[in-house]
């Protein structure tokens, strides 16, 4: 396995979560991962540069043959992500693999986001099939393990971000924050659909059956309270088509033990009807 450090290093952050993926004598595992800060344009080798790849393991007593694809995902996800706009932005270094009985193959991962202004500050989904090659008669079992990817923030895009739903930028950073002083950001939220919506907005970290480590930056723990952040409206109207700010305001309790830490929360922007997004803020205080 790769350093840690590397990944971190190389703007791109990825939190592998525990547990893996059965079907009948087929496992994989990571069950499902996340990535930060993708660079559109730029092409990653997930194995190089972060140490992640897919292992699946054959517990059967012969070997089998897996056929590895990506695709857009289907059913329900994770909120605040949508459907990735091509998921051949992502593919396998080998599309067919043979597992040898009782052992373990991998499926290494690369990803290029198409070069333009319009994906970043992105929230997606592409999903990653690994489906046994039946033979004559034969029942081919398949597992699918989701992958989030999100593009890098950025504040100054010359173009609205892609999606029915987007902020600019998706992630907003108070750094070197001193408890007890209040810091203030702001964030564009685009209405990309033709009809006007109206966004409520709530702690996606602190809702009712929320798994925070299924979002969670690496390095970063999720803000104790909520009410730390202000928001300049919690519901926000926007035309077809049109664009709204949302001011935040930021105020940490001056006691030590909130001094030297790093925080994440997230705020899901959920419209009336239809697919909801979400901001991230990231919050590091002074030593």
């Amino acid at each position: 396995m790769k350093k840690a450090g590397f990944a971190v290093f190389l703007l791109i952050f990825l939190l592998a979560f525990s547990g893996r993926l059965e079907a009948a004598g087929l496992k994989v595992s990571p069950a499902s991962f996340i990535i930060h800060d993708v660079n559109p344009g730029k092409p990653y080798d997930l194995y190089k540069e972060t140490g992640l790849r897919l292992t699946i393991h054959n517990d059967d007593d012969v070997s089998h043959t897996y056929l590895l694809s990506t695709h857009r995902p289907k059913g329900k996800w994770e909120k605040g992500y949508l459907e990735i706009p091509d998921a051949g932005w992502c593919w396998f270094e080998n599309s067919e693999i043979t597992v040898e009985a009782n052992g373990k193959g991998y499926g290494n991962i690369y990803l290029k986001i198409s070069d333009e202004e319009k994906y970043y500050n992105q929230h997606w989904v592409v999903t990653l099939k690994v489906a046994g090659k039946a033979g004559p008669g034969g029942i081919a079992l398949a597992i699918e393990v989701r992958a989030q990817i999100e593009t890098k923030s950025k504040a100054d895009v010359k173009e609205k971000p892609d999606g029915i739903i987007a902020t600019g930028p998706s992630t907003l950073r108070f750094e070197n924050v001193s408890p007890g002083v209040t810091q203030e950001g702001k964030v564009t939220v685009y209405n990309n659909d033709n009809k006007t919506h109206t966004y409520k907005l709530t702690s996606l970290f602190h809702k009712k059956g929320t798994k925070p480590n299924t979002y969670l930056t690496h390095s970063y723990q999720v803000m104790p309270d909520s009410k730390w952040i202000t928001l300049s409206k919690d519901r926000l109207t926007i035309m077809p088509n049109s664009s709204s700010n949302l001011f935040l305001k930021l105020k940490i309790p001056d006691k030590p033990e909130y001094h030297g830490k790093k925080w994440e929360e997230t705020f899901l922007v959920e419209p009336e009807e239809g697919l909801p997004g979400f901001i991230r803020v990231q919050i590091s205080d002074k030593e």
